[in-house]
Parts: C-alpha cells; sequence; structure tokens
C-alpha cells in the first residue's frame, strides 16, 4: 500500500510560509494544503480537477432504524439520481459528478438493471448477522472495483457519501465493537420530519446496538466480524473503496458516520489506506467524531451541516479549492542573500 508523499508536504509547509500573502496566512487550512501536497506528490498543489461524489444506498432493518423510514431512503436516492436534493446540488455546486449505488436498499432496487444489490436491506443487528460473508466479500470487491473505475476515468478526488435507515446506527455499532467506547455516547439524537427530537427511537437504536454486542460478544473483535455481525455491505462497499482507492492513490473526503468507520476497519485491513482520507468537516456527528480522532484525522471546518452524509465535506470542499488555487498561484517571496537572489517563481 502505497503512502502520500510527506517531502512534498514539509516542502509545501515551507512554500506557504514564502508566499506573498497578508495577515497570517491559511489558517486552519495550511494543514488541508499539506495534505493536498501529499496525495498530489508536488510541493505546489493545484484544485483538484475531476470530483466523484459516490453515495452508497443501504437500509438496515430492526431497531437500528427506529425513527426513519426505508420509503424516506428510496425518496432521497431518486431525487440524488435525478439531480436534486442537497447532496446532488452541493455536488453540482463544486463540479462534482454524483453516482447512486443501490447497495442494499428495502423493498424494490433502484434500477431495474442494477448490478451493485448485494441484499435486501440489511437484517437487525439486535437478533442476527447484518450479513453473510460472503455479501461482505462481495462487497468489498464491489468497492475496490469501483476504487478501480474511478481512477481509470482520471478521478483525482472521491467524495463519500451515503444514505439509508439505520445506516449511521450500524456504523456505531461498529465503532463500539472495535474500540470499546460506549454506544450511547456515539449514538446521535433521531430527528423528526418535522424536525422534532425523537428520544424514544434513540432509545430503541441504543437498546438494538447494545443487544447486538451482547450477541457476539465471544467472537473475534477484527474488521471481519464487525462487518459481518453489526455493518452490512454499505460498510463493506465503503471499506473496499477506501483501501482500494488507497492502493490507486486517489485520495477520498470523508464526513460521516459510515465513511469514517470504513476508514477505522481499513486501518485495521490496510493501514496506510487512512493516510489518503481527509475530513474536513464530521457534522458533529458522535461516532464521525470519534472514529475521526481514532485515526487521527483533524477536521478544518465546523459547519454544523446536517444535511446528510457526504454534504458537509462538499460544503466544505469549496474552501479547500479556493484555498489551493490561492497558494498555487500567489508569488512567492525569496529571502534576500548577500549575492543578490531574484525572486523565485510561484
Amino acid at each position: 500500500m502505497p503512502l502520500p508523499d510527506d517531502t512534498a508536504r514539509d516542502d509545501a509547509a515551507e512554500r506557504l510560509a514564502a508566499l506573498d500573502l497578508p495577515g497570517a496566512g491559511f489558517g486552519a487550512l495550511a494543514d488541508a494544503i499539506g495534505w493536498a501536497a501529499a496525495v498530489q506528490g508536488t510541493p505546489n498543489p493545484q484544485p483538484f480537477s475531476s470530483l466523484r461524489v459516490v453515495l452508497l444506498a443501504t437500509d438496515h432493518r430492526g431497531g437500528a432504524s427506529a425513527g426513519t423510514s426505508p420509503e424516506t431512503s428510496v425518496r432521497r436516492a431518486r431525487q440524488a439520481v435525478t439531480g436534486g436534493g442537497p447532496l446532488a446540488r452541493l455536488a453540482a455546486r463544486t463540479d462534482a459528478t454524483l453516482e447512486v449505488i443501490d447497495v442494499g436498499l428495502a423493498g424494490e432496487p433502484l434500477a431495474a438493471d442494477s448490478t451493485t444489490r448485494i441484499r435486501d436491506g440489511a437484517a437487525p443487528i439486535e437478533t442476527e448477522d447484518a450479513s453473510t460473508a460472503d455479501e461482505i466479500a462481495a462487497g468489498h470487491a464491489l468497492g475496490r472495483k469501483l476504487a478501480d473505475s474511478l481512477t481509470d476515468v482520471g478521478v483525482d478526488l472521491v467524495v463519500l457519501g451515503s444514505l439509508g435507515a439505520g445506516a449511521d446506527t450500524a456504523a456505531a455499532a461498529v465503532a463500539s465493537f472495535l474500540t470499546g467506547a460506549e454506544p450511547a455516547v456515539l449514538l446521535g439524537r433521531v430527528t423528526g420530519p418535522d424536525g422534532s427530537i425523537d428520544d424514544a427511537a434513540w432509545m430503541v437504536r441504543c437498546a438494538a446496538v447494545r443487544d447486538a454486542l451482547h450477541r457476539v460478544r465471544q467472537r473475534p473483535r477484527d474488521a471481519e466480524t464487525a462487518l459481518v455481525a453489526l455493518g452490512g455491505p454499505d460498510l463493506a462497499v465503503a471499506t473496499g473503496l477506501l483501501v482500494g482507492a488507497a492502493s490507486r492513490r486517489t485520495p477520498v473526503l470523508l464526513d460521516g458516520p459510515v465513511g469514517l468507520t470504513a476508514a477505522l476497519l481499513a486501518r485495521d485491513l490496510a493501514g496506510a489506506a487512512t493516510h489518503w482520507c481527509l475530513a474536513p468537516d464530521t457534522s458533529r456527528h458522535p461516532t464521525a467524531e470519534a472514529a475521526a480522532r481514532q485515526i487521527g484525522l483533524e477536521p478544518y471546518a465546523d459547519l454544523r451541516l446536517d444535511l446528510g452524509e457526504g454534504a458537509a465535506a462538499l460544503a466544505a470542499l469549496a474552501l479547500l479549492q479556493a484555498a489551493l488555487d490561492l497558494a498555487h498561484t500567489a508569488d512567492v517571496v525569496a529571502a534576500a542573500t548577500s549575492a543578490g537572489t531574484e525572486p523565485a517563481d510561484s
């Protein structure tokens, strides 16, 4: 597994310090510019030019989905396919293309000719495994295949998104299983269609994760067990995508519980994979925040968006692209020497 170019990152930091700019410079965006330098392999990185949002759609059954509806998932997915909804609109604003992957929406497939669908909704984790080992293997292979196809067509930055009833609860269960964190600490509040907080649904989700963790307490605490017993096919695809993208030197932006929990899993499978990831924002979701801390990803934005997984990353990406453009085109002021030197080119 290749690593980003740390020499380019260090050289980029020196170059930023020498730019002819007023004030203190790029602030919280300086580290993100350094990351861009490392993944692009140059001390003078440019704005990313070919962006793809990959939206993984899977429903989770049972208590994990309390307070949400599979019908809403299908509606949101169809919205995204036709260019509607927050994620598609944000993608269009950042010149990114959007690809919706029906991994396991409950009920009828999103498209009749779908080749990505692994199962009809993940099973209720409080009573049975989310998926079979074969389904998890298929999901991981699909993620690797997606990463290869994106790189082959020239995509140089992937934004990972997710939707589906109970997807964040399944991610919280996996994160709790891998880190030992209390499930209640990792589960975000459940918001109803009218914007109200549904505490009863939150308690049902807590009970589902508690029962699921109790059910698998004697099993090995590894990535394979976490995916089969608790995670399901969407997390398997996300994990395969992160591992595959890293192997092809393609960076990925993450901002939510599914993507960042997949990064935890990818770290266990291929440690270098997370070095190709950036978490611009975690939308203050407790699972996303905990996973980001665990793997050392420091967000540079705190937009407090709650528009679905992937939306905050796209909104924060606009800041990064602007900073990269400014840093790439600004003049470098060279220190004068006794012999006298000309200002360096930008």
